[in-house]
């Protein structure tokens, strides 16, 4: 296989800045990151340190840790410790034992449609989780209307065999996650402490919006280090080879909007005119029902040998952004590309995955 995942767990990274040792893997390599949300550069705001909420203590003696966003709360067991930070995410581990809880709030800009969620679990099951040795997808049920889905699987981690099971709530613009670790030999430990937990799990999706769009995203590089660029964990990954070239494709839970790479050897060095007519024929080549009479509306230079310019396909409702360049007798191309009604749903990821897009692939950290 021509390309291979390697994730940047962007949801954990708070974890890290805030020092906390859990069970939870952060990446092979558990060096600080930076949190780099979803949206256009000129909007970033990121956090420099942990959003941390003091929970209120029930009657039982269990944590109620309510997000400061408000959009959920939940019962944490006593002496459990709490991060959370301030674009939807919450992070639970106990102290002197193996339990962990991640949870995540995706605000998706408009609402999923039952297939939508069906194909946003699937994606983010592969995305989220293929990166860990051992992992062996398990059974998983998604519910007749399509709204709630758990997902069992195994993985090893640090040399540990690990039980996840993973919980998905789709209401309106946001779908909601809890991951819950356990180690697989004490499943019948656990289970029934996190199902409590889970009986007092309660959410909305009124304050979603002023999270990041898409704001949980990994960083995909391809086996010979050429490119990398980052994508949001929950769209799908397709790969194609058309003709000579090489695609590796990630597409949103509605297909209104993708991220698409392209890679073709070209031996000899073509001019700038001819380098952007082989970029627009291997558009069309690719992907004919969204660039269906294909227009250029703008070219630019980026940076010596670095071009970029938009299109926009009028038959078909298509729009995009494409960054290309020839690399060591390749022609890269990273097009992100949307439906026009949706672009105020994607349009800011669209951006940010042109923005961290690498030639050639960044250093993992």
């Amino acid at each position: 296989m021509f390309s291979k995942k390697n994730h940047i767990w962007f949801g954990l990274i708070f974890l890290l800045l805030s020092g906390l040792s859990c069970q939870l893997p952060v990446g092979k390599n558990t060096t600080e990151q930076e949190i780099r949300p979803t949206t256009p550069a000129a909007q970033r705001r990121l956090p420099t340190e942990v959003a941390s909420e003091k929970p209120m203590i029930t009657e039982t003696g269990e944590q109620l840790f309510v997000h400061p966003s408000q959009t959920f709360e939940i019962p944490i067991p006593a002496g459990w410790t709490i991060e959370s930070d301030e674009n939807g995410s919450m992070f639970a581990s106990e102290q002197a034992g193996e339990g962990a809880i991640y949870i995540t709030v995706n605000y998706t800009g408009h609402a999923l449609t039952a297939e939508d969620f069906e194909r946003y679990v699937l994606a983010r099951e592969e995305n989220f989780f293929d990166y860990f040795d051992e992992y062996l997808p398990g059974e998983h049920e998604i519910n007749s209307v399509k709204d709630r889905a758990v997902f069992r699987k195994s993985v090893d981690f640090n040399g540990i065999p690990e039980t996840v099971d993973t919980f998905y709530y789709r209401i309106n613009n946001a779908v909601f996650t809890i991951d819950t670790w356990m180690e697989t030999s004490r499943i019948a430990e656990y289970s029934p402490l996190y199902q409590t937990i889970l009986d007092g799990f309660k959410f909305q999706s009124e304050g979603v919006e002023n999270f990041y769009l898409y704001n949980y995203v990994w960083v995909f590089r391809d086996s010979l280090e050429l490119f990398s660029f980052e994508t949001p964990i929950s769209w799908a990954y397709r790969a194609a080879d058309v003709g000579d070239v090489v695609e590796d494709q990630f597409w949103a839970p509605d297909e209104n909007a993708a991220l698409t790479h392209h890679l073709m050897y070209v031996p000899a060095k073509l001019s700038e005119n001819n380098l952007e007519k082989q970029v627009i024929e291997i558009l069309i080549n690719s992907l004919p029902k969204q660039t269906q009479e294909i227009k250029v509306n703008n070219r630019e230079t980026i940076d010596a040998g670095i071009y970029q310019l938009s299109w926009q396909s009028k038959k078909s409702g298509w729009e995009g952004k494409v960054i290309y360049q020839v690399y060591k007798n390749n022609l890269l191309i990273l097009n992100g590309m949307y439906v026009k009604l949706f672009e105020d749903s994607y349009l800011s990821t669209i951006q940010y995955g042109l923005d961290y897009y690498s030639v050639p692939a960044a250093l993992e950290e």
